[in-house]
């Protein structure tokens, strides 16, 4: 009876990895989505949406993640991490004299293809080499961090960060799963029944996850820090993190230019509404009202005046630049770069 009972179980686990793989890309995407991607067939934005936003992380030393490695025809993104402009795989001898760009998802182009990221896009505007160390949720003290371990070995060129949607208090990602794991491997192994039901349970969890795709996760970033028992504010953050950054930045001699990225409604036009709601998008004008500030303070560019067809619609989901938003973004730091 144990027998059948797992074995049904391994067979209602199959079914469900075949309904997700097969439901939660291109069907769930609404009209304003399925526009980006008209010169891909339906089978493409699949592969193209599974290698973004349906992805692997790996653990990384204070910065907490990285992106996971793959290899596809539209994402790939090598063994530390860096996602390729071209779908050739960047290697450590790549790094040296090279720009490095930082930033959080937009950076590293979810819902985009390799080649139409704005590293990408900077990079054949430039032609330099331009290496993308975007990462998914990242914000300016994981960027600066992972900065300082490549610095360790290699040097930039320059150095470019597109900073904004993330800003928070603290890496949120993953933390309670870690919390969870660190006390597990202090307990010994005790055997239960309901284990039986736990490749179920589990599987069932990830598919009705939430906090992957958490659509106004700009609620909690507007709200009042707290740490030992006392509460301060984002901007207080900010600040400690860009007055870092700038000490990291003369310690080792390079140059750094930092960019506030363009919000969506604020300073681009998202015709959306089912992806973002109002309330999600009055919390992100709430976030860059707070932090914008700090940024112009620590010689931050701001990007708000770039997008000048208003009637355009410039995501592929909430807030992630569309490849033609990417372009823009891309053609107006390389103007001040330049310069």
């Amino acid at each position: 009876m144990l027998v059948l009972l797992m074995i049904a179980l391994h067979l209602s686990i199959i079914t469900l990895k075949k309904i997700k793989k097969e439901n939660l890309y291109y069907v769930l995407l609404n009209e304003h989505q399925k526009n980006n991607y008209k010169h891909l067939s339906k089978n493409e934005t699949n592969d193209l949406l599974k290698g973004t936003w349906y992805r692997s992380w790996v653990y990384a030393e204070t910065v907490g993640f990285i992106e996971g490695p793959l290899t596809s025809k539209f994402v790939n993104v090598n063994d530390f991490g860096v996602r390729s402009n071209n779908g050739k795989q960047v290697s450590y001898n790549d790094l040296n004299n090279a720009i490095w760009f930082f930033g959080g998802s937009s950076t590293f182009g979810y819902g985009i293809e390799d080649e139409y990221t704005i590293p990408a896009q900077l990079e054949k505007l430039s032609n330099e080499k331009v290496i993308n160390f975007g990462m998914g949720f990242y914000y300016s003290f994981q960027e600066n961090h992972l900065l300082k371990s490549y610095l360790k070995t290699h040097r930039p060129k320059s150095v470019i960060f597109l900073d904004g949607h993330n800003e928070s208090c603290k890496i949120y990602v993953y933390q309670e799963e870690m919390k969870q794991l660190f006390y597990k491997t202090q307990t010994t192994y005790d055997w239960e029944l309901s284990e039986i039901f736990e490749p179920l349970l589990f599987y069932v969890n990830k598919i009705n996850k939430k906090n992957r795709v958490d659509h106004n996760p700009w609620e909690k970033q507007t709200k009042k820090c707290e740490k030992n028992n006392q509460e301060f504010s984002l901007s207080s953050i900010v600040e400690d993190n860009l007055k870092e950054r700038d000490l990291i930045c003369k310690n080792y001699k390079i140059k750094c230019v930092t960019f506030l990225q363009p919000f969506p409604r604020m300073h681009a036009p998202h015709q959306d509404k089912e992806r973002l709601s109002d309330a999600a998008s009055e919390n992100m004008k709430k976030l860059y009202q707070e932090i914008s500030p700090i940024f112009l303070k620590y010689s931050a560019n701001t990007l708000e005046n770039i997008f000048k067809n208003k009637n355009k619609h410039y995501y592929v989901d909430a807030s992630h630049y569309s490849k033609e938003g990417n372009e823009i973004i891309a053609k107006n730091i390389f103007k001040i770069i330049d310069n």
